[in-house]
């Protein structure tokens, strides 16, 4: 097996078995939901109407379509299986996901949305952009909720990571 490939696998089994008091498993579900492209849509919508549909603002939004769509993409072209799927002693929390493993859109959309509220929106003026340090803390709940699930593996998270950074700042470039 591929050193990359064995360390993923390693990584999947340890995060989704290692001990976690019951009652922060709905909440890792939770907050895995933050990475749900709906949700960035309609911040990204209010954030425009905070500011009168200021054009970096709507680049921002238009951003975060593109994030999700080369996101599904690279699922299609790459079919990858999850780890649940695959790891032994992997099991899968909340429903099945139904296209494949990478990358973790999830990631890509909430790490494009932080990098953007902080380059774009900030300076447009929104009035509900978190300090630095919240949005970081969203973007490490989010990836960690996304392997502790079994649903991804530490590749996936990175790569929809870097997905969404170098989205934005695209972004930022184009508004």
């Amino acid at each position: 097996m591929n050193p990359l490939v064995a360390l993923d696998h390693r990584i999947a089994h340890t995060l989704r078995n290692h001990p976690l008091p019951a009652a922060l498993e709905p909440v890792v579900r939770l907050v895995s939901h933050l990475g749900l492209f709906p949700a960035h849509v309609a911040l990204w919508c209010a954030a425009a109407w905070a500011v009168d549909f200021a054009p970096p603002v709507l680049w921002a939004l238009a951003g975060a379509v593109a994030v999700r769509a080369v996101a599904f993409v690279l699922k299609a072209a790459t079919r990858r299986r999850r780890p649940y799927e695959v790891v032994g002693g992997v099991s899968r929390v909340g429903g099945r996901p139904p296209d494949s493993s990478f990358p973790s859109s999830h990631t890509a959309q909430v790490v494009y949305t932080a990098v953007a509220l902080a380059r774009l929106a900030a300076p447009a003026g929104v009035p509900f952009v978190p300090p630095w340090w919240v949005l970081a803390a969203v973007v490490a709940a989010v990836a960690y909720a996304r392997m502790r699930l079994g649903v991804h593996f530490a590749t996936d998270v990175a790569a929809g990571g870097a997905i969404g950074a170098a989205a934005a700042l695209l972004v930022g470039v184009m508004a």
